[in-house]
């Protein structure tokens, strides 16, 4: 309703202007987008992945352009190695980047050998391939490696975000 020759906008929404004189009458509608400030945020500042696992990131172009640590400017963006990866995100309100962490982690494998035979007094030193991973023996304790001394049947169990894995050796003095 307003019949100065401008007006201040303080809201998105759809604002219509209509000039007339003798002559007759043009009219335009247009609609207002608000802009929020820029914030990029890829998630979690740090991720795993797993033997030929990939993150996807997909972020909104709508009103933006992006630069990715590499020079590729997509705002799709496929991570399959560790590293760090940092994507700065421009639009007409400012600037934002992020960053995350990647770390590849291997499925666990656990071999502890063939059967092992000591002499009486002597001690067997257990241990499996270096794994990354919550290691837990038969008898609960959680070391990565077990000192024996008796005759039994010893089981490792390793576990970590990218599977499990156990296995067994019979120590006989």
């Amino acid at each position: 309703g307003s019949m100065s020759g401008s007006v201040i906008i303080f809201q998105e929404g759809t604002y219509a202007l209509t000039i007339s004189n003798m002559c007759g009458a043009e009219s335009a509608t247009v609609f207002v987008d608000e802009l929020l400030p820029v914030n990029v945020n890829m998630g979690p500042d740090q991720d795993i992945l797993c033997d030929n696992e990939t993150l996807d990131i997909f972020l909104d172009p709508t009103y933006a352009t992006f630069l990715w640590q590499d020079g590729s400017t997509e705002s799709q963006y496929q991570i399959s190695d560790a590293g760090v990866y940092t994507v700065t995100m421009t639009h007409v309100c400012g600037t934002s980047s992020d960053s995350i962490v990647i770390l590849e982690l291997p499925v666990p494998v656990v071999e502890l050998g063939d059967s092992i035979l000591a002499c009486p007094g002597d001690l067997v030193f257990l241990t499996s391939n270096i794994t990354i991973g919550d290691y837990t023996w038969q008898d609960g304790s959680t070391n990565d490696s077990l000192l024996v001394a008796t005759s039994a049947l010893y089981a490792l169990t390793i576990e970590n975000p990218c599977g499990m894995d156990h296995d067994s050796v019979m120590v006989l003095f």
